[in-house]
């Protein structure tokens, strides 16, 4: 169960910072976020996260991310494929792979998207496929692993959660990556992976690995409550929290 957001905002390396004017506060939260690696930033509002993200990125060498809330009233059926994308980025992005990354890695969100529940840090990595080139795998039972998983077959893949199969191809979007893959088989080993442009269908450069989380999309939007979390619990013991404006933080 998830731990309340009080307890977790009060963790150790956690700062405030407020009375900043105009751009400053994304100077500044730059500057930490060059220090530290991985920084998360936590707004009273989504409009006032919306804001800080335009100063941040001004400032930053790769632009920041958001983790944005799920839209009101949002009960049923395929969740919004924008914020489903957005969370998951973040989900993987903050995860123990990219810990030791080059490029800080800074994510902007607000109270409101902070109390939404995520899938723990344990779903998330026992759903995650690790696929490499010159391994081995049954294409046939990964084909099936991946329907299982909520992810829809089709012709031809065009958005994140779709996959296509041709002979000894696999066309695949994982939840939360900015473009599919391609992945072609010779008998049953990976022989090479690549990027797949969803508007022509061509493969592009060549990948070493993909990163794969099967997981429904109804699992990341309402996770099982005996395996939910917040997304601070997510986050490495070097991670550094930054209560903006904390006064409006309530």
């Amino acid at each position: 169960m998830a731990q309340p957001l009080g307890a977790l905002l009060g963790r150790k390396r956690t700062a405030r910072i407020g009375g900043l004017v105009g751009g400053a506060a994304g100077y500044v939260l730059a500057a930490i976020a060059r220090e530290e690696g991985q920084l998360v930033c936590v707004t009273a509002d989504p409009k006032a996260a919306d804001a800080l993200r335009l100063d941040l990125d001004a400032f930053l060498p790769e632009p920041s991310l958001a983790f944005p809330a799920w839209p009101r009233g949002e009960t049923g059926g395929q969740p919004d494929p924008d914020v489903l994308q957005a969370r998951v980025r973040v989900l993987e992005a903050l995860g123990p792979e990219a810990a030791d990354a080059d490029v800080p890695v800074v994510v902007v969100t607000s109270i409101p998207a902070l109390l939404q529940p995520v899938p723990s840090p344990s779903v998330i990595e026992a759903s995650a496929l690790q696929l490499r080139s010159r391994e081995e795998h049954v294409l046939t039972m990964l084909l099936e692993h991946l329907a299982l998983s909520g992810y829809a077959r089709v012709g031809a893949v065009e958005s994140q959660g779709e996959f296509a199969s041709r002979g000894g191809v696999l066309d695949v979007w994982p939840w939360g990556d900015h473009s599919p893959a391609r992945l072609d088989f010779f008998g049953d080993e990976i022989e090479t992976i690549s990027l797949l442009d969803p508007a022509t269908q061509r493969s592009g450069a060549a990948l070493e690995s993909l990163r794969l989380l099967a997981l429904p999309a109804e699992r990341f939007r309402h996770p099982v409550p005996a395996e939910d979390a917040l997304l601070l619990e997510h986050l490495d013991e070097s991670c550094r929290v930054v209560n903006v404006e904390p006064d409006r933080l309530g």
